[in-house]
C-alpha cells in the first residue's frame, strides 16, 4: 500500500509501468565454419569482407545493399574505401549511436587484436548486411571441403546471457593408477601358520584414469537492445576446443615392479599420458543493427604432418639407404570463421522490424539517423526520424 498525494501517486504509477515493461526478445543465429587456406583464396573473402580497388585505386566496388565503404567527400558518390571494418565513424555531431564518436574512434574496432601480422589473406572481420551474408552463406554451402561445424539458433531476452553448445563428450586418459595386489598369508605374518614365511606373489595392476572433456564449438553471447530499438550490443565469446591426441612423454614413463615367490618379475613400463588440446577463443563486444551479421575470423590453426617414404629393403641400408628414402612436411592451415546474426522478434516469433524500417540507407553506407529535435545536419540522402519514433 502506498499513501501519498495524487501527484506522488502518479509518479509511482509511472515508475511501476516502466519497471513492468517486458524485455525485448531476440533470436541469435550462429554459424561456425572452418576453411583451409586454399578455400579462403578460392572463395575470395577479400572481395566480400572488404572493398575492391582496381586501376590504381580509381575504381571501387562493394557487395550488398549497404556496403561498408565510406565516401571520401560526403554528399558525393565517390567511394574512398579505407579497408577498415567497420569504417570510420560518421561526423561527431550525430547523436544516439556510432555518430556520437569521433570519426576515427571506431576505426579497426573489430579487427584490433584479431588480425595476425603477416597473413592478411586468411584474416577477415566485419559486419555484413543481409544480402552480403546470404552471398557468403551460399558460397559456403555450395563448396565442398568446407567444414560447417554447427549452425544453432536460440531465442533469449535482452540482457540475459545465452549459450549455444554443440559438443561431443570425449573420455580422455589423464593419469594412471598403479596398484599392487596379493602377497603374504593370513594374520599378517607373511604365510600360514603365523610367522611361517612368505611365498605369496605380489602382482601389479595399471589402471588408466579417464576424465570427460567437451570437444566442439561453444558460443556465449549477451545481447542488449539499445534504447533506440534498432541497435543491439553483443558481447561474444566463441570457443572451439579440439582433442589432438597425446604428446610424446619422452623419458617420463611409469614403471611398476612385480615381486613373486620365485623372485622379481619383468617390470611393467607404461608411458605417461599427456593429452593435447587446441583451444581457439575470441572475446569481443560490438554494436550492430537489427538483422546484421557479425563476422569473426582470423583464428588460424596449423597442422604439420611429416611424411616419410622409402623403398623396401633398400631404404634400410646404412649409408646408401638415404638415396632410397624421401622425407617431406605437409602443412595445412585452417581458418575458423564465426557468423552471428541477432534479430529482434515479437512474442509470436515474428521479426519486429522489416528492412524498409531500418534507420540506415538501403542503397549506401549505413550511417546513424539523426533523431528528431536534435541539432546538427543529417547525413546526405538519409532523412531524419519522424517525431516520436525512437
Amino acid at each position: 500500500m502506498v499513501r501519498a498525494s495524487l501527484q506522488d501517486l502518479d509518479l509511482v504509477e509511472q515508475a511501476i509501468e516502466v519497471l513492468n515493461m517486458a524485455p525485448q526478445q531476440l533470436t541469435i543465429e550462429s554459424r561456425i565454419a572452418e576453411f583451409t587456406q586454399d578455400d579462403s583464396r578460392a572463395l575470395g573473402f577479400d572481395w566480400w569482407f572488404g572493398h575492391v580497388k582496381l586501376n590504381g585505386g580509381k575504381i571501387d566496388s562493394t557487395v550488398g545493399t549497404a556496403p561498408s565503404l565510406v565516401p571520401t567527400t560526403p554528399g558525393t558518390g565517390v567511394n574512398g574505401g579505407n579497408g577498415i571494418f567497420p569504417g570510420p565513424g560518421p561526423a561527431g555531431t550525430l547523436l544516439g549511436g556510432p555518430g556520437a564518436q569521433a570519426p576515427s574512434a571506431s576505426d579497426n574496432k573489430l579487427t584490433s587484436g584479431l588480425t595476425p601480422v603477416g597473413i592478411p589473406l586468411a584474416t577477415f572481420t566485419g559486419i555484413l548486411t543481409d544480402p552480403q551474408f546470404r552471398m557468403v552463406l551460399r558460397a559456403i554451402e555450395n563448396r565442398s571441403g568446407i567444414d560447417l561445424l554447427s549452425c544453432p539458433k536460440i531465442t533469449t531476452l535482452s540482457g540475459r546471457q545465452a549459450q549455444i553448445k554443440a559438443v561431443d563428450i570425449k573420455y580422455v586418459v589423464t593419469d594412471l593408477d598403479l596398484d599392487q595386489t596379493g602377497g603374504g598369508g593370513f594374520f599378517g605374518g607373511g604365510g600360514f601358520p603365523p610367522g611361517g614365511g612368505g611365498g605369496g606373489a605380489i602382482g601389479s595392476l595399471v589402471q588408466p584414469i579417464t576424465e570427460p572433456f567437451e570437444v566442439g564449438p561453444v558460443l556465449d553471447v549477451i545481447p542488449s537492445v539499445s534504447a533506440d530499438g534498432y541497435t543491439i550490443q553483443l558481447t561474444l565469446i566463441p570457443t572451439l576446443k579440439e582433442f589432438l591426441g597425446y604428446d610424446d612423454p619422452g623419458a617420463f614413463v611409469a614403471t611398476i615392479q612385480s615381486v613373486g615367490g620365485a623372485g622379481a618379475a619383468a617390470p611393467i613400463i607404461t608411458p605417461t599420458p599427456l593429452p593435447k588440446f587446441r583451444l581457439r577463443q575470441v572475446v569481443t563486444s560490438v554494436v550492430v543493427w537489427d538483422g546484421q551479421t557479425v563476422v569473426l575470423g582470423g583464428l588460424l590453426s596449423e597442422d604439420v604432418q611429416k611424411i616419410k617414404d622409402k623403398v623396401p629393403v633398400l631404404g634400410d641400408l646404412p649409408g646408401l639407404g638415404r638415396f632410397f628414402r624421401s622425407e617431406s612436411t605437409k602443412t595445412t592451415k585452417k581458418n575458423l570463421a564465426i557468423f552471428v546474426t541477432p534479430t529482434l522478434i515479437d512474442p509470436a516469433g515474428n521479426r519486429l522490424h522489416s528492412d524498409e524500417e531500418m534507420p540506415f540507407a538501403q542503397n549506401g553506407i549505413p550511417p546513424q539517423r539523426l533523431p528528431a529535435g536534435s541539432t546538427g545536419p543529417a547525413p546526405t540522402g538519409v532523412p531524419a526520424l519522424p517525431a516520436g519514433q525512437p
